[in-house]
């Protein structure tokens, strides 16, 4: 039971971090579309400051697929 409710917490986190992702590259269209050449440094930060994220996803995935 207990490892069922690791994947259940495993899954939570993909979805939670997938949600905040998707707004941010919705947010991240919407600036791109309206962009000047000095919004390009912010952008950059904010691109930068995703990066993380993107390796945690990988982490969480492969360890849902590494329980089952």
């Amino acid at each position: 039971m207990r490892e069922l409710y690791r994947i259940q917490d495993l899954q939570l986190n993909l979805i939670e971090t997938a949600m905040v992702n998707e707004s941010c590259a919705e947010n991240l269209m919407t600036l791109a579309h309206r962009i000047t050449c000095e919004d390009a440094e912010s952008l950059r930060g904010i691109i930068s400051s995703l990066q993380p994220h993107k390796e945690y996803l990988r982490r969480v995935a492969r360890d849902i697929v590494s329980t089952f």
